[in-house]
């Protein structure tokens, strides 16, 4: 490969290298504010200031236009321009003339995209280019006839043993005053039974402007999922909204592992007791186990069989392990249950007596959603990629620059030739499993269940 060749080949790498650190960051260019609303006026003129900011401290070339509905109404002080590494940001102003007249009430919109594009280096042999588009948008709300509302719910996730708060606010988006206005948010679980009712007080809401209603749930509610829903009535007439929420969170527990009617060198088998903490039935649940011994040594790993749990109801996996070579001794069984695309795990002791086994909870550890963990994989994928890459263009330096050792250098005179380190050796385990006395058993002849 001629050094013209291992150079452009840095070069491409390199571009690789750019594009995978754009992928993991955020946006080179930003631009503020992201959104403005407001209200129409017959041919009123209105002036603002738009933010291009350069996040990624770098060259580029920003573009502007305007785009959607009324995108002729709208003027820019610049369409182009050049944002170097060092510049922070650039300000561009905008003019926007409402028209005369609009057919439809309700919210119109239109955007203005700004596009930073990365400067060509032709001269230097490589071309890296990226188009990387932020987005402002504009709102214009055009009001309805006489007396019109419009209302929202919001309703936060809520934990166990606290009470749910309900914010609704409600917009006079009409041209007339309402004079009278009231919420009432009814809760429903997710079976559809009426869990709660609450009323607000009664307010007055000018046009154009909005209120709104805060409530507090009358109780408790027990785990699981809900949907309130608010009526707002307002001068002989009514509006709504719904959201839903969670109370608790979502989680399958296992209770215990219990073994019955065990003879050693047999098959054992293990009932799985689960409890279904939710509000609605959960289907497909299944677990993973793994029972080593203390050396880690693996015995045997098996699936059960899926089930479907009741909501707020026990329930039971069952798993099965052939002992014929398994001595009596202590071991280890990690369960990983698997449900509602949710993963939680529990390691319990096995205690292996000839004539049954007793099953003592050590760990447990908490739910992570399979999306989360399918994200946390895929950034350490692009992490390692990037370090990888990295790696990669170093060691192509190096070996430009040649000014390493070359094959075949004289050790020199009068100093002892290097000798490498010996392997240090390593004392083996024991492989005897640790063995339990009859005398240790405990009079019981069934396994203990952790509750």
């Amino acid at each position: 490969m001629t050094h013209r060749n291992k150079v452009r080949t840095v070069k491409v790498v390199l571009a690789i290298l750019i594009l995978l650190m754009f992928a993991a960051s955020s946006y080179a260019i930003g631009i503020a504010p992201s959104a403005k609303t407001i209200k129409f006026e017959s041919r009123q003129k209105i002036t603002y200031t738009l933010d291009i900011v350069n996040n990624g401290h770098e060259d580029l070339d920003v573009m502007l236009y305007p785009r959607g509905e009324f995108e002729k109404n709208i003027k820019l002080s610049t369409q182009s321009f050049r944002l170097a590494k060092e510049d922070q940001m650039r300000q561009v102003d905008v003019e926007f003339t409402m028209p005369a007249s609009v057919d439809t009430a309700g919210e119109h919109t239109l955007e203005i995209v700004a596009v930073g594009m990365t400067p060509s280096q032709e001269d230097q042999g490589t071309v890296v280019k990226a188009d990387i588009a932020v987005i402002s948008k504009l709102t214009i709300e055009v009001p309805y006839p006489e007396k019109y509302a419009e209302a929202r719910i919001y309703v936060l996730d809520t934990e166990l043993g606290k009470k749910a708060k309900f914010h609704v606010p409600v917009f006079n988006k009409g041209t007339q005053d309402i004079e009278q206005a009231a919420a009432e948010i009814t809760v429903y679980s997710s079976d559809g039974a009426v869990v709660d009712t609450l009323k607000t007080e009664t307010q007055k809401i000018k046009t154009g402007e909005n209120t709104k209603f805060i409530a507090e749930a009358t109780k408790e509610y027990t785990a699981g999922q809900y949907k309130a829903v608010a009526r707002v009535d307002y001068d002989h007439r009514q509006t709504e909204a719904s959201a839903e929420f969670t109370v608790g969170e979502l989680e399958v527990q296992i209770r215990g592992l219990v073994v019955d009617s065990f003879s050693l060198g047999q098959v054992a088998k293990f009932d799985i007791l689960l409890y279904n903490t939710w509000s609605t039935e959960l289907k497909g649940v299944y677990a993973e186990m793994e029972i080593t011994d203390q050396d880690n040594k693996r015995y045997t790993e098996f699936k059960t069989v899926a089930t479907d749990l009741q909501p707020k109801a026990l329930g039971r996996l069952e798993g099965y392990w052939y002992t014929q070579g398994v001595a009596p001794g202590i071991y280890m069984a990690k369960i990983t249950l698997h449900y509602a695309n949710r993963v939680s795990q529990k390691i319990f002791e096995l205690e292996v007596y000839p004539n049954r086994i007793v099953a003592r909870e050590l760990l447990s550890g908490g739910a992570i959603s399979q999306g989360e963990e399918l994200n946390l994989q895929k950034n350490g994928y692009l992490i390692l990629i990037i370090l990888a890459m990295a790696g990669v263009i170093a060691a192509l330096f190096v070996k430009l620059r040649g000014k390493g050792k070359q094959p075949g250098t004289q050790q020199p005179t009068g100093q002892p030739a290097q000798q490498p380190p010996a392997t240090p050796q390593i004392p083996q385990a024991p492989t005897t499993t640790p063995q339990l006395s009859e005398s240790a058993q405990s009079p019981s002849s069934t396994a203990g269940a952790t509750t």
